[in-house]
């Protein structure tokens, strides 16, 4: 296989042999995503904690979610160009629970927005009247 048979985004860290024309890994770049992921991965934590102190209470802040997911596609990518199974079973699996989590704290701030307008903003939904509209006849207590 030569350079011209090889699409240009195939060789990140890879270079080929002019002579023979294998491809060669550069070790010193896949360490540096290996790396790179962990480190990422590992700041979740710390922004776990920080909120956490701030609120004086445990949190699970979404930058959580979002550094989870981001160490662990830099993890998988890894895991993929070492071929290795065992990683990349776990992050996939830890990808599909980070994506989720992710859906869910949309859609629950797309339903605080909805209670906000339907509401008010300050009122918790367990206290809150519906607002009416002054123009409207009816009340919330028919």
């Amino acid at each position: 296989m030569t350079c011209s048979t090889l699409a240009p985004w195939l060789l990140f860290g890879q270079t080929v042999c002019p002579t023979c024309g294998h491809i060669k890994t550069d070790a010193t770049f896949w360490l540096t995503v290996g790396f790179l992921g962990q480190a990422i991965f590992t700041a979740r934590f710390l922004a776990q904690w920080l909120a956490s102190e701030k609120k004086k209470d445990s949190v699970v802040p979404v930058i959580f979610w979002w550094l989870s997911l981001a160490g662990g596609l830099t993890l998988l990518t890894y895991a993929v160009h070492r071929e290795d199974p065992v990683i990349m079973v776990g992050q996939a699996l830890g990808v599909f629970i980070y994506v989720r989590n992710l859906m869910l704290v949309s859609k629950s701030r797309r339903r605080a927005a909805r209670h906000a307008m339907k509401y008010g903003p300050h009122l918790k939904p367990e206290n809150a009247r519906p607002v009416i509209d002054p123009g409207t006849s009816s009340s919330p207590d028919c």
